[in-house]
C-alpha cells in the first residue's frame, strides 16, 4: 500500500467523462477479469477536510451537501431490516477500499417499489465523499464489483452516464421474482446470471418493476445471449441513462431530510473507522461480503411465501389454502409412518430371542399356510 499526503491545491480530474491520455491510468494487473487499480494512493484526511465549503458547479448554492461528490450505487445487499444499520455497512464497505463516506442517501419512497426493494433487502442509494478523487477511486474500485453475490454499480451521482443503444436493451414480460419455486432474489439477477452464460454483461439495472436494463461489452455478445436465453421480451432501449435517478431528481427529498434531521449530513463511519483516516492508516475491516458464489439471501426474506409477487403481500384465501395442503400431507406422512412403524414392531417380535421356541413357526401369521391333517395314518 502507497501512503502519500494528499494536496487539495491539486486540480481534480471530472470522473464522469472519458480519461483523456493526459492523465495518468493507474497500475492494472493483466491478468485480472476487470479494470480495477492493483495500486492506488491512500491519503491521510484531515478534520478540516471533512467539512468542504466550496460547492459544485453542477449543484445547487443553497445545497448544504454541494460541496461533497455523489456515487449513485444499486445492487447493494443490506443485511438488516433496520435502516439505522445500513450506514454503518455501507461506510465499512467503502472504507475498506480506504474510502471515507460522508453522507448516504437511501431513496425510498412509497411504493411498490421500495416495497420490492425491502423484500429482498438489496438497495440502491447516492453515497457522498468529500472530494471528487475519493468519488472517481469508488468507481474505479467498485464498480461492477462482488458484494454478498450481487454485482454492484457505482456510476456518476450528479451526472448522467448513456446507454450505448447499440449492445444494451431493456427486459420486459419476463415471470415474477416468485414465480419459480426457490427464487429468493430478485429477477435481475437469476437473468443476468443466465445472460452472462452467453456473454459478458457490463451492466445490469431494475429501472422498474416491469422493466430490467443489460448492457454487453460488445453487440455480438448481446446478440448471441438474446438468441439462447428466451425468457423474456427484449426492447429497443429508450431510457435517459443508466442511474435509476440522480441528485436533481431526488434533491427535495434530500433537502427535507435534512431539514427535519440536521444530524443526517453527518453520517460518517464509527469513531474507531474514522480514526484510521485521520491517522493515515489503512483500516482494517472484516470482509463477510466476499467468496459469495451466488446471491446471498437473507433469512427474513426466506420467510417471505413463495406467492408474493414484486413485494405485495398475498390474500388470505391463498395462504390458507396453501396451509391446508401443509397440514393434510403433514397428516398423511404420520399415518404412514404409524402403519409402517406397526407392521415393523409386529414382524420383528419374531426375530426376538424370546420366541425361539417356536422355530417352526417363524413365518409370520399373514403369510403362513393352513396344514392339513392326513388321517389315514391312523
Amino acid at each position: 500500500m502507497i501512503y502519500e499526503h494528499y494536496d487539495s491545491s491539486e486540480e481534480e480530474p471530472d470522473f464522469c467523462l472519458p480519461q483523456t491520455k493526459n492523465q495518468q491510468e493507474p497500475e492494472r494487473d493483466e491478468n485480472s477479469k476487470g479494470n480495477h487499480p492493483v495500486e492506488w494512493v491512500f491519503r491521510r484526511h484531515t478534520l478540516q477536510e471533512l467539512y468542504p465549503k466550496t460547492p459544485d458547479s453542477g449543484s445547487g448554492k443553497d445545497f448544504l451537501p454541494g460541496a461533497y461528490w455523489p456515487v449513485y450505487v444499486n445492487g447493494f445487499k443490506v443485511e438488516s431490516t433496520d435502516q439505522a444499520d445500513w450506514y454503518d455497512q455501507v461506510a465499512n464497505y467503502f472504507a475498506h477500499h480506504g474510502l471515507l463516506t460522508r453522507m448516504v442517501y437511501f431513496h425510498l419512497p412509497e411504493g411498490r417499489f421500495s416495497e420490492h426493494q425491502l423484500k429482498y433487502q438489496v438497495m440502491d442509494m447516492l453515497v457522498y465523499f468529500v472530494s471528487q478523487k475519493d468519488a472517481q477511486r469508488a468507481i474505479q474500485v467498485c464498480h461492477r464489483e462482488s458484494y454478498y453475490g450481487y454485482k454492484l454499480n457505482v456510476l456518476c451521482g450528479r451526472e448522467p452516464q448513456l446507454f450505448d443503444v447499440s449492445r444494451s436493451f431493456v427486459a420486459k414480460d419476463f415471470a415474477a421474482d416468485s414465480g419459480q419455486r426457490g427464487c429468493e432474489f430478485p429477477t435481475e439477477f437469476r437473468l443476468e446470471y443466465r445472460l452472462e452464460m452467453f456473454g459478458n454483461v457490463e451492466y445490469t439495472n431494475r429501472v422498474s418493476l416491469e422493466e430490467i436494463a443489460f448492457q454487453f461489452e460488445s453487440r455480438e455478445a448481446m446478440i448471441n445471449a438474446l438468441e439462447k436465453v428466451n425468457q423474456f421480451t427484449p426492447a429497443e432501449n429508450k431510457l435517459p441513462h443508466m442511474q435509476r435517478y440522480l441528485e436533481k431528481d431526488v434533491l427535495e427529498s434530500i433537502k427535507q431530510r435534512i431539514q427535519t434531521d440536521p444530524s443526517f449530513m453527518d453520517s460518517m463511519p464509527k469513531p474507531h473507522i474514522l480514526q484510521y483516516f485521520l491517522d493515515g492508516v489503512q483500516p482494517e475491516i472484516s470482509t463477510p461480503w466476499k467468496n459469495h458464489r451466488r446471491p446471498f439471501v437473507s433469512k427474513q426474506v426466506k420467510r417471505f411465501p413463495k406467492e408474493h409477487g414484486h413485494g405485495s403481500f398475498s390474500n388470505g384465501n391463498n395462504r390458507r389454502q396453501n396451509n391446508k395442503r401443509s397440514l393434510e400431507r403433514v397428516e398423511g406422512n404420520n399415518k404412514f409412518h404409524r402403519e409402517s412403524a406397526l407392521v415393523n414392531s409386529f414382524v420383528s417380535t419374531f426375530d426376538d430371542p424370546k420366541f425361539n421356541h417356536q422355530k417352526r413357526n417363524r413365518t409370520p401369521m399373514f403369510n403362513r399356510k393352513k396344514r392339513k391333517t392326513d388321517h389315514r395314518r391312523f
